[in-house]
């Protein structure tokens, strides 16, 4: 038994996710949920969630923010087109550049 928590909730959480990826040390990204919501688990737990800014390669799409719930280790957001959510699973070809603005 340890004396203390070996790791906060937050780690634990994030671990996880790498794990069940095969992408330990690595950022994850899950999505679309059935809201079209997709979620971006950093590659370490921050002092506090992350600023996302996508460029896309259509600068005709956004990126839409969704409530965070106090996750020091993700971010959840919404990529807007004209016709309404994009729900590609694959991101890749359509961000030209990702920046996260974060606080370790």
């Amino acid at each position: 038994m340890y004396d203390n928590q070996f790791a906060s909730r937050f780690e634990s959480e994030l671990a996880y996710h790498q794990v069940r990826t095969g992408r330990q040390g690595e950022i994850v990204v899950y999505g679309p949920d059935s809201n079209g919501v997709y979620t971006f688990y950093t590659a370490v737990v921050m002092r506090e969630a992350p600023q996302l800014a996508i460029e896309f390669h259509d600068e005709s799409l956004s990126v839409e923010p969704e409530p965070n719930q106090d996750r020091p280790h993700r971010v959840r957001f919404r990529i807007c087109g004209p016709s309404g959510y994009v729900t590609d699973r694959d991101l890749r070809h359509l961000i030209k550049a990702l920046e996260l603005n974060a606080q370790l």
